[in-house]
């Protein structure tokens, strides 16, 4: 909902994805590139930091969200096979999921597989509605690491990223958009920065820049953590930029 990527090419000329899913687990990620790699050619690869801290975990519901139209294959496997905390058979074989009414099957039940499920919005999601948020306090830095402060899955994950994209020589960006963060997760920025910079590579947390890019608390977000179309539009500006 925070990268409006019609809004970048609209303003700088250059193409991009949006490519995740709610409340995706860290470890998805990489099939998601994977994937995404069978099609596309990017030159930079931009991961948004906060799916990265649920590392290998996550629920049913929200594992749906990420696999269900994935195309059947190596990469759905491999992804799926890696998460826990899943009914992983339900996953792959999900007809059982939706279609409880096996006397009610109806035509409309199968239209949809000839819908065109092209995104116009290359994968932004844009909220038309604003809530005032909190602004993010200033926490002091610390010099902590990820293995530290218990995210030893998530630098696995970032790992196994980083690794491919080095492989397919794609440069990697890690990035924290703006948000009423608390102190926990802006002790996760600080372990992510310091990671980053074991790596050397770039990592953008940008609460640090809210106030002098003009992020507006009062109406960019409609829940602290996601923007609006209004705060969107604005982050991307930024971010493209």
């Amino acid at each position: 909902t925070d990268v409006d990527v019609n809004r970048m090419y609209h303003d700088y000329g250059f193409t991009s994805y949006v490519l995740s899913a709610d409340q995706h687990a860290g470890a998805s990620t990489l099939c998601f590139l994977k994937e995404a790699l069978k099609y596309q050619s990017p030159k930079v690869v931009f991961i948004d930091v906060q799916s990265m801290s649920h590392g290998y975990i996550t629920d049913n519901i929200s594992a749906h969200y990420s696999y269900d139209f994935m195309k059947d294959g190596l990469n759905k496997l491999q992804g799926i096979q890696c998460l826990r905390g899943v009914n992983k058979e339900e996953l792959l074989f999900r007809f059982g999921r939706y279609h409880a009414r096996w006397e009610e099957i109806e035509k409309r039940d199968f239209e949809y597989l000839t819908v065109n499920r092209s995104n116009y919005l290359n994968g932004s999601l844009l909220y038309m509605m604003s809530i005032a948020s909190t602004v993010p306090t200033a926490y002091e830095e610390t010099d902590c690491t990820l293995d530290e402060i218990g995210y030893e899955d998530t630098k696995e994950c970032l790992d196994n990223v980083l690794n491919f994209c080095r492989e397919k020589n794609i440069e990697c960006v890690l990035f924290r958009t703006p948000n009423s963060y608390t102190y926990a997760q802006s002790k996760y920025c600080d372990a992510v920065e310091n990671y980053a910079k074991s790596e050397g590579i770039l990592f953008w947390d940008f609460n640090d820049y809210h106030e002098e890019n003009g992020v507006d608390f009062a109406t960019d977000f409609i829940d602290g953590q996601h923007m609006s179309h209004i705060g969107s539009g604005r982050f991307s500006e930024l971010l493209g930029a």
